[in-house]
């Protein structure tokens, strides 16, 4: 495939096994342009042949691994980009390597991927003649399998280095405005404080018998942006008393600051980070979204709050057009059987919102220097990592170099979602453990259920839970199998189960954490029951 006068190819490396403590080696490399497929025995053979060629060479999840081993080749002077410790693009020679999981935030295997068994990685077995061949095999399917993947999402959207900078580029065209910007961080300094991630709750820690059931939203962020959120970067204040009297989505999509006992409705950073919602009857002041604001008034818990202060933006809009866009186009390729083009949909759904609310504050510039490099002195960059005999230092953006776009369009859009999930909450019975856009409890109520945007889903029904804290549970459903959460650490059910009792489980990462800000290393963590 050509870009103009790129070639696009894709790359892969085979390793030793994962074992916890010992650091995986490649030791054969597979190359595809959709006509060329070689392999290469050695890293530096892989580099040698793609060196001097004008192509992007992309590894799925590169920049956390496979790019890893391309480390000490990368040379001085050499601009990197890193995000969030990932490897996204760099150059060596005329060849630029990518991550594609920047695009494609999904495991390969939810596309396309042979079943493989990975003890024939083992020096011992891999030296069989047989064995080789299977392993030539799987690693020449899946380059075949990234290329299709990775080619199809660009000839479709573009040549985009994120998948969230994808959805605001089709967004703007789709809708012929450009993207807001908020020149100098005014609306993000002013608005940051009302932006929340999702409602993620554990209200009953430990184990429970009974009967339980579970539902999640469709498409709940895509559903939310089909109502109206702030657009443009002109606002005003308004009379916390008109606020009443403005019509439901102008009053959802506003900015209140609203003071009253805590009743578990609206939340609250503790130390400026950790999202909490009180419930202790305590006096707060909240920060808080029209949404959440009416959802307390409509379960009838707003009673002894005041409003002090209400915010509107002078524009508002909806995301229909890019929604529906996405959401019948996935309904298509489903119909089809087309995975990809279903999971491109799903990413696009749900990966928009989130780019307003970017905090270049936190961005940084990379580069690999000479390790030689003076750090001392007038260098406005600060040392990372070692990369190879080099050094991989990074500066923080200046004013001049900053895109804000508009904070408190995230803000109104995931405001309206946990204003949604706690409607549901309060309807429950026996409320157990809620994330962003699921809910399990004794017993639900009031939900729509169906598949459309916004209806709800049921998850099943359970007569076992082991809570261990936030996004650390298992469910025992009545077919007797088990819904497994862990964020952080693969644990299995009896591992959720003796946490939950109070017992303390040791985790051992098999693969070791790759991240360009600092040296590999291999994570062991002791879990302990948390509780909120």
């Amino acid at each position: 495939m050509k870009i103009g006068n790129k070639t696009i190819a894709v790359a892969d490396c085979e390793t030793d096994p994962f074992v916890h403590g010992e650091f995986p080696e490649p030791f054969i490399w597979g190359y595809y342009d959709g006509e060329l497929y070689r392999e290469f025995s050695s890293t530096l053979d892989f580099l040698a042949f793609v060196f001097d060629q004008s192509v992007i060479v992309y590894a799925h999840n590169g920049g956390r691994f496979d790019w890893h081993f391309l480390i000490g080749f990368i040379p001085p002077e050499t601009a990197v980009k890193v995000i969030n410790g990932r490897l996204v693009s760099f150059k060596i020679g005329r060849a630029e390597f990518r991550d594609s999981y920047s695009i494609l935030p999904v495991a390969l295997s939810k596309y396309k991927k042979d079943e493989f068994d990975y003890n024939l990685m083992n020096r011992d077995n891999r030296h069989i003649p047989e064995n080789m061949a299977k392993i030539r095999e799987y690693l020449h399917s899946d380059c075949l399998n990234l290329f299709d993947f990775v080619t199809r999402f660009i000839a479709n959207y573009g040549l985009h280095l994120t998948q969230a900078s994808a959805a605001m580029a089709i967004w703007s065209d789709m809708t012929g405005r450009a993207p807001p910007h908020d020149i100098d961080g005014v609306i993000y300094r002013e608005f940051s404080a009302y932006y929340y991630g999702g409602r993620c709750e554990c209200r009953r820690v430990g184990e429970h018998f009974g009967a339980f059931e579970g539902a999640d939203i469709n498409s709940a962020y895509p559903d939310a942006m089909l109502r109206r959120h702030p657009i443009g970067l002109e606002y005003h204040a308004v009379d916390p008393g008109a606020w009443w009297g403005l019509d439901d989505n102008t009053r959802g999509a506003a900015f209140l600051v609203v003071v009253g006992p805590a009743r578990g409705v609206f939340p609250s950073r503790v130390k400026g980070q950790t999202l909490e919602f009180p419930d202790d009857g305590g006096e707060r002041q909240f920060f808080v979204t029209g949404w959440e604001v009416l959802a307390a008034v409509e379960t009838g818990l707003f009673d002894g709050y005041r409003i002090d202060s209400v915010i509107c933006f002078d524009e508002l809009t909806d995301f229909s057009l890019y929604v529906n866009y996405f959401y019948n186009l996935r309904k298509i390729a489903r119909e089809k059987g087309d995975k990809a083009e279903d999971i491109f949909c799903k990413l696009f759904l749900n990966s928009l919102y989130g780019k307003f609310s970017s905090n270049p504050e936190r961005y940084e510039k990379f580069r690999v220097v000479d390790s030689g490099f003076e750090l001392e002195g007038e260098s406005e960059y600060s040392f990372c990592s070692e990369f190879g005999d080099n050094y991989l230092v990074s500066r923080f953006l200046g004013p001049d170099e900053q895109r804000y776009y508009n904070v408190a369009t995230s803000a109104s859009i995931t405001g309206y979602v946990r204003a949604k999930l706690f409607r549901a909450i309060h309807a429950s019975t026996g409320f157990l453990y809620c994330d962003t856009d699921s809910i399990f409890a004794e017993s639900l109520g009031g939900l729509e259920y169906g598949t459309g945007l916004g209806t709800w889903e049921r998850l099943g029904r359970y007569d076992y839970a082991a809570f261990g804290g936030r996004k650390l549970y298992c469910l025992r459903g009545v077919d007797g199998d088990y819904k497994v959460r862990s964020k952080g650490a693969r644990l299995t059910a009896a591992d959720l189960i003796a946490i939950a009792r109070g017992d303390v489980v040791t985790y051992y990462a098999d693969a070791p954490t790759f991240s360009a800000k600092s040296a590999p290393r291999f994570i062991t963590r002791k879990i302990k029951r948390k509780t909120d």
